[in-house]
């Protein structure tokens, strides 16, 4: 099986975003799955009007990558050779020419991956754990035009800025497939295949007027927010089925201005008897607050055995100690290119937050 992480698209997301995009994406933007993302990505979140570009560097564990990617081959190879069926013996001469060829190439294909693995252990270049320095940045923006808010009905948040990065270390307990000679288990995945640890930060700028309820005074407020998350991911493989856990959790400031009401206020700038000169501008009515919170987020991602183009995934989300606390839970669906996971086509998920329905739809790009 291959893993990675899915660049994932969501209809709705919070005002800031994590370090870099990200895969699995509730309808607010969040996640706590970022193992193996593709180097770069882009996503642009419809019902939100938003944009997130980002970059993960995650070095190439060429211990564990090199020896995953030519065991599996050979695997493969040693599938298709026990797969072949001697010809008739009343077969053509061309048919039985075609299985003695085929016969021919599998084998020497198993030789020589043999040897490249056998190379590779004798250089010692396959240690147990497979420890490596990561980093990420990311950028995002979402324009003043809520289009899809107006489309989708979810919560219309300002117009906002947002980067930030993160650090951390991949590959802290991951194992190498068995190698040659190793109980001829040639080819068989470990239980445990990757992990990470990382800690994402990602600050956010946004500005905008607010209306108290039953008041005419417009208050321009200017909001500095900000994300603290350490997240621990794991890739797992269990009798051919694929596994993908997250578990996040920190510290956050955020508001609730995607949870007021979106109003238009006018102003009169001139007035002539009956002729009147009016500005209109948005403001969210109601009482705007600001928070700091703990936000707690999960996710197990599931890829069938055989359809390593789909992925399943079963999520949790949270705020706690904070006046925005909140609970979610949810589950989506995700499709990608055919044994390319990173390269994500489309997705949609569907969850229940705080009593009400939320659905997420997002289209992106991975480079």
């Amino acid at each position: 099986m291959r893993y990675g992480a899915f660049m994932v698209l969501a209809l709705g997301v919070t005002s800031a975003s994590l370090a870099q995009t990200t895969a699995y994406q509730d309808a607010d933007g969040h996640s706590s799955l970022y193992l193996m993302n593709s180097k770069a990505d882009l996503t642009y979140n419809v019902s939100a009007s938003k944009f997130t570009i980002g970059y993960l560097h995650e070095p190439n564990v060429t211990m564990g990558q090199s020896l995953s990617d030519l065991t599996r081959l050979r695997v493969d190879d040693e599938i298709n050779l026990n797969q072949l069926k001697p010809p008739a013996s009343d077969a053509s001469q061309a048919d039985k020419d075609a299985y003695a060829k085929l016969k021919l190439f599998y084998t020497l294909e198993i030789q020589a991956l043999d040897g490249k693995i056998q190379q590779i252990t004798n250089k010692g270049t396959a240690p147990k754990h497979l420890k490596n320095p990561e980093f990420g940045l990311s950028f995002s923006g979402k324009p003043s035009a809520d289009l899809g808010g107006q489309i989708f009905q979810t919560s219309n948040s300002p117009a906002s800025i947002s980067g930030g990065g993160s650090v951390g270390v991949h590959g802290l307990k991951a194992e190498p497939p068995a190698l040659v000679g190793a109980d001829n288990n040639i080819g068989k995945p470990p239980l445990f295949q990757d992990d990470s640890f990382l800690v994402y930060i990602d600050f956010t700028r946004s500005t905008f007027d607010t209306v108290p309820t039953s008041s005419s005074t417009v208050t321009t407020q200017h909001f500095d927010g900000f994300d603290i998350l350490p997240t621990y991911n794991a890739f797992l493989s269990h009798k051919g089925w694929d596994y993908l856990i997250g578990i996040s959790g920190g510290v956050s400031r955020t508001n609730n201005s995607g949870d007021l009401k979106k109003v238009m206020v006018n102003t009169t700038d001139a007035q002539s008897g009956t002729v009147s000169i009016v500005s209109q501008e948005s403001a969210y009515m109601g009482a705007y607050k600001v928070s700091t919170g703990i936000p707690i987020y999960s996710d197990l991602a599931i890829i069938p055995a055989k359809l390593e183009w789909l992925s399943f995934d079963i999520f949790e989300r949270a705020n706690a100690v904070s006046t925005n606390g909140y609970g979610e839970g949810g589950v989506g669906v995700f499709v990608a290119k055919p044994k390319k996971p990173t390269n994500v086509l489309g997705g949609v998920s569907a969850a229940w937050k705080n009593g009400k329905s939320t659905i997420a739809v997002v289209a992106g790009w991975t480079f």
